[in-house]
């Protein structure tokens, strides 16, 4: 199945890692964010639950103290970590 989603920007998480301040950048304009880490997956509206900078970093920041890989930003949904289940509700 071909989906018609348009790449603007790609990074190597090992080569191009994002700090902290770039990981909030990031997500600041979005109004969703999905954190999956293993089996567990958190769905944040962002416009209704207002978490702070450090609930945020929380969500999206690794045990490297950068964001976690994969993340991805489409439209206002913001997307870090893997679940292939979640993926395909997300992106199907």
């Amino acid at each position: 199945m071909k989906h018609d989603i348009v790449t603007k920007n790609i990074q190597n998480a090992v080569n191009d890692r994002v700090d902290p301040k770039e990981a909030l950048s990031f997500v600041k304009s979005a109004t969703t964010l999905f954190s999956m880490k293993g089996k567990k997956i958190v769905k944040i509206s962002l416009k209704k639950d207002q978490l702070s900078d450090k609930e945020l970093l929380e969500l999206m920041i690794g045990p490297s103290g950068y964001l976690r890989a994969p993340a991805m930003r489409f439209g206002k949904t913001m997307v870090v970590g893997f679940n292939a289940e979640q993926y395909e509700e997300i992106f199907l």
